[in-house]
């Protein structure tokens, strides 16, 4: 037993796997990420309380700088909503080529610039609806029933 006890304690430190990992770094990294993620994914508490009218008020914005905000931002959603259709289109373009040489990291960074695009789309079209609803923190159902398909409530 003891030629293997002192062997055990010959090869522990040359062979120090947790070490050459980098175990503390791993699990620090691992800690962040899913701060990260639950930061992004829990809502944050509006810090003032206010209704449409009011944060008019607290911004200073007279209704010609509504009118030019809603302009800009309906011209922006109509510019992301015709990127974003092109860019489904080349996506649709890659995915069904009949060459055989489409390249799947072509198809994974279209579609990634897609979504971005299409992100956009939604951004400025809410806040397109909540210009022209004048009402602030509407609700994701109010907004798709609403704002995307139309239904008037």
């Amino acid at each position: 037993m003891g030629f293997f006890r002192g062997l055990g304690k010959m090869v522990k430190p040359l062979v120090n796997v947790p070490k050459w990992m980098d175990a503390k770094r791993i699990t620090a990294d691992a800690s962040f990420i899913s701060l990260l993620i639950k930061r992004i994914l829990k809502p944050q508490k509006a810090t003032i309380e206010e209704n449409f009218e009011e944060s008019l008020v607290r911004l200073k914005l007279t209704e010609n700088d509504l009118k030019d905000r809603y302009i800009e931002f309906r011209r922006l959603a109509t510019i992301f909503f015709i990127v974003s259709l092109l860019l489904i289109g080349y996506l649709f373009y890659l995915i069904f080529d009949s060459t055989g040489t489409v390249s799947w990291r072509a198809i994974v960074l279209s579609s990634t610039v897609f979504l971005i695009a299409f992100v956009q789309f939604l951004r400025f079209h809410y806040w397109v609806f909540q210009i022209k609803k004048r009402k602030l923190g509407c609700s994701f159902k109010e907004y798709f029933l609403s704002g995307i398909l139309g239904i008037k409530s």
